[in-house]
């Protein structure tokens, strides 16, 4: 589900940049979201020592920006995200789009942020990303989320794959090793079971998954596919 996708995410984070365990020299101090669109993570989660970095096509970026803006919102959050105007599929150099950004330091650990990204991309865009992120220095982290196989086939058959424009899976992923040869897979969770990640969430049944309107595509998969749950991820 993406709420609990979401709060996993911000524990690994939190837990790789405060925790008392953690080397102080690999603690990230940059943290670069990927295909950011609207997350708001770097506003809620300004308390964190680290500088922002948000990637992603221009025009969302503008659109963004102008609402906060206009909302005013953690202005002074605002001023601690570097907003990088990048294609992510296209060949241009990922590495270059960073060190040319205000702020960056190639010599920080960092963390990648990649939520709810790669399954739109065709398997080679999303290898050909993954392989573009720099090693970085010791304290270097990637953190990605990922559907499995069967997910994907069953949306497929229930003819909704072009509506929720999902094209790779973990699967694909594994079989072309897209996995960076300089990173090791140290974590693999699924938000299924958030108690496992140390998150406790209560959702009441008004305004659960149940609640959704009768017509809407989010129900219908609901209904479909899961009778309690959305295990996406």
């Amino acid at each position: 589900p993406p709420v609990i996708r979401h709060m996993v995410i911000d524990k690994f984070l939190e837990e790789a940049i405060m925790s008392p365990n953690s080397m102080t020299h690999e603690r990230p101090r940059q943290v670069v979201i990927l295909g950011a669109g609207f997350d708001t993570r770097a506003h809620q989660m300004n308390y964190l020592p680290v500088r922002w970095f948000e990637v992603d096509l221009p025009a969302p970026q503008e659109l963004k920006e102008r609402i906060l803006k206009e909302q005013n919102h953690n202005s002074e959050a605002n001023q601690q995200v570097t907003r990088i105007p990048f294609d992510l599929t296209s060949e241009s150099s990922l590495v270059q789009a960073l060190a040319d950004a205000p702020g960056w330091d190639p010599t920080a650990p960092t963390y990648y942020i990649l939520k709810g990204l790669l399954y739109y991309m065709s398997t080679e865009q999303a290898k050909a990303l993954l392989h573009s992120i720099p090693q970085g220095p010791p304290g270097t982290r990637i953190v990605v989320t990922i559907l499995p196989r069967y997910i994907i086939e069953k949306m497929k058959q229930m003819n909704l794959l072009s509506k929720v424009g999902w094209k790779t899976s973990l699967e694909e992923l594994k079989a072309v090793k897209a996995s960076p040869a300089h990173f090791a897979l140290t974590r693999d969770t699924s938000t299924l079971k958030p108690r496992q990640n140390g998150i406790k969430l209560r959702i009441e049944s008004k305004v659960g998954p149940r609640a959704l309107p009768e017509r809407s595509l989010l129900r219908k998969i609901q209904l479909k596919l899961f009778p309690d749950h959305f295990p996406w991820e």
